[in-house]
């Protein structure tokens, strides 16, 4: 088709890279007592890492990078032994890509904000393919 050589493979490795560790979380994921979804941390550690992971009693974290760009994952552990299922995180290489995203608890629940500059290329373009391709939704306030 002569329209794949105007398509933004850089955009396109970042929407999939993005939108497969929100799959990958959902597919760890066990609900617990309260009905919170949660992966069990030897669980989510033997997936995710290969990532260099930082885990404190606030916050984990881990960055990917695709080809020049660095995303930034984050999730919230629930205690020592337990993650929620709850992903954000941002690209910012600046100018080419700026955006955030947060998914919550749910499959659905996945939002996502780009600059709109003209410069924000990349951002936008993620953006674009997350909500037409993956079904993501445009964040409020974007």
């Amino acid at each position: 088709m002569i329209f794949n050589i105007f398509k933004n493979k850089t955009a396109e490795k970042i929407a999939s890279t993005i939108n497969d560790h929100h799959k990958k979380m959902h597919s760890l994921a066990k609900k617990d007592k309260i009905g919170m979804h949660v992966i069990k941390r030897s669980v989510f550690e033997a997936e995710f890492g290969s990532y260099d992971l930082k885990i404190t009693k606030k916050l984990v974290k881990w960055e990917v990078s695709v080809e020049d760009v660095v995303i930034k994952f984050a999730a919230a552990p629930k205690n020592k032994d337990e993650i929620f299922v709850a992903l954000e995180g941002a690209c910012m290489s600046y100018p080419e890509c700026c955006l955030n995203f947060l998914c919550f608890d749910n499959k659905k629940n996945k939002c996502i904000n780009a600059i709109d500059n003209p410069d924000n290329k990349n951002g936008l373009a993620v953006k674009d393919i997350l909500i037409n391709d993956y079904g993501w939704k445009d964040q409020p306030g974007s």
